[in-house]
């Protein structure tokens, strides 16, 4: 019953863009255009163009044939697609500015990282080849894709993925991220916001932390946000692992080391803070060699849940 309701939704929304489109939305006077659908290889690291040379002329009709094209097994062993059977696109806008918003059923929800970032690089490389599509937006039924609690990642470009980078994968994308280092006098949080370069080799957890441990002199354009680093030298991430909205942060020993110009609080919620801006992260547990500790320094509790605390932030 549920499946039939979504398809009429999906078909009536078909209509009304076909008519909408026959007007203003004209993309060529003839079918036979040729499009690069993108899959991925057989490996899953990397995404593939081919190119499909569409029936339609107008852009309400081309978003469904293209969206469909995406949807069909390719010819070739060589290559996957990258939209599970699943995720089914349940209906779409597309505005005068060019902004195409795209309603995808919960299974898009279901998604490991990395197939979720192959499939919104697909579909966005895909629509924005369409005359009068600039940009795209994926939601998952009516909600906007969130990249952290209170963030969504809103309408994307062709050009916000990066393809042919890295040696162990052929692909990422550019990814802003929330990162919480020291106040001047290493009393308070500062949240800064980062534009970084996510290619799925490591976790996005394990990057965010990397980025901390980095410090804010690696990263560009924030001399004047008068920040200092949080996490003290030799500090490496052994690993981490998310259970239960719970991140496991695993550290090596050198993590305990004090830094004379930040508190402790400040060195704990800068990792967590920054860690809860993922939308499946809303506690983190401090793991050191491997083990639990009681205590950070002179701060107790160090082996129990820490959730964010925004009271610290400036």
């Amino acid at each position: 019953m549920w499946k039939n309701k979504k398809s009429f939704v999906l078909l009536a929304a078909i209509s009304i863009l076909a008519l909408f489109g026959c007007n203003k939305n004209k993309v060529s006077e003839k079918a036979g255009e040729p499009y690069d659908i993108y899959y991925c290889n057989s490996e899953e690291t990397e995404l593939v163009r081919v190119t499909y040379r569409t029936r339609e002329t107008d852009a309400g009709k081309l978003i469904v044939e293209l969206m469909n094209a995406l949807s069909k097994e390719p010819k070739t062993l060589k290559y996957k697609k990258v939209k599970p059977d699943a995720v089914e696109l349940l209906t779409f806008e597309l505005n005068d500015d060019g902004q195409l918003t795209l309603h995808f059923s919960s299974q898009y929800s279901e998604l490991s990282k990395i197939s979720e970032i192959f499939l919104r690089a697909a579909v966005v490389k895909t629509m924005c080849q369409i005359e009068g599509v600039d940009c795209v937006a994926v939601y998952v039924e009516d909600q906007p894709l969130m990249r952290s609690v209170d963030k969504t990642y809103g309408f994307e470009t062709a050009q916000d993925f990066i393809d042919n980078t890295g040696k162990k994968t052929n692909f990422s994308q550019n990814v802003n991220m929330s990162l919480y280092f020291a106040n001047e006098k290493g009393n308070a949080l500062k949240e800064v916001d980062v534009r970084v370069t996510y290619d799925g080799t490591v976790s996005l957890e394990q990057l965010i932390i990397q980025r901390l441990i980095d410090g804010p002199d690696v990263i560009e354009n924030i001399e004047e946000e008068a920040v200092k680093k949080t996490i003290p030298k030799g500090t490496v991430v052994q690993k981490t692992a998310i259970r239960d909205g719970v991140c496991y942060v695993y550290l090596n020993k050198d993590f305990m080391k004090k830094l004379s110009h930040v508190t402790d609080e400040v060195v704990i919620y800068s990792i967590v803070n920054s860690l809860c801006e993922m939308s499946s992260i809303n506690k983190v547990q401090f793991m050191i060699d491997g083990k639990t500790v009681p205590a950070y320094r002179e701060m107790s509790g160090f082996d129990g849940f820490f959730e964010r605390n925004l009271d610290l932030v400036e």
